[in-house]
């Protein structure tokens, strides 16, 4: 799967499926499974580790914008 694919998977899914509280990873299983092509060919286990790591630093750092951003459009 390139990664153009995937870029536009994980727009589709912070555009529409995110807002409805889908969790990211089963739901980007599904769709790789949807076009047809094989899961262990194109969701290997180094892909797998990668989205479903989840980066501390990277997440306080995203609730801090967050907050931030709803304090000032408040």
């Amino acid at each position: 799967m390139s990664a153009t694919k995937v870029t536009r998977l994980c727009r589709l899914y912070m555009r529409t499926v995110a807002p409805h509280g889908v969790a990211f990873v089963p739901w980007l299983v599904a769709q790789i499974g949807s076009i047809g092509a094989p899961a262990r060919e194109t969701l290997t286990a180094d892909l797998y580790r990668r989205i479903s790591y989840r980066d501390e630093t990277g997440e306080t750092a995203a609730h801090n914008v967050d907050t931030a951003r709803r304090a000032v459009s408040a």
